[in-house]
């Protein structure tokens, strides 16, 4: 798989896999995903690793990244960036980019750092045959 051409054309987002937050958030969005061009990826898998080096990024289990257009938004950022190809009223979740960044980064890693205690993720996701091609 050409990752460059394919990030091209995608929008991507690394989440951790064992974690039951990160998972309750996928189902979200591929429930309310408009274009159905969003693909996912562990964190843990080699290629999100490869993909990171490719971007240069730092690998951080405790964080989501968004890829689009070569642009990488982490934690919050990423989160609302996410919700701008959502359905209404999810769309508008994007406007809570007037809090100031390191208000929202701080919630954002209470979050995170609570994400196994708040959501109890003991199994493997099971993908369905409609779901498969939206997972790396």
């Amino acid at each position: 798989m050409n990752i460059n051409k394919e990030l091209d054309q995608k929008r991507l987002i690394l989440y951790d896999g064992s974690c039951g937050v990160c998972n309750v958030f996928v189902d979200f969005l591929l429930k309310t995903n408009i274009n159905k061009d969003i693909r996912f990826l562990s964190l843990e898998s080699d290629m999100a690793s490869d993909i990171l080096e490719h971007y240069k990024q730092n690998m951080s289990i405790d964080a989501i990244i968004y890829i689009v257009n070569g642009i990488v938004y982490q934690k919050s950022t990423a989160a609302l960036e996410i919700t701008k190809n959502l359905r209404t009223p999810y769309i508008y979740m994007q406007y809570l980019k007037f809090i100031p960044l390191p208000i929202r980064d701080f919630l954002y890693d209470i979050v995170a750092k609570n994400r196994y205690r708040l959501k109890k993720h003991n199994n493997c996701r099971i993908l369905t045959k409609e779901e498969k091609k939206y997972f790396w």
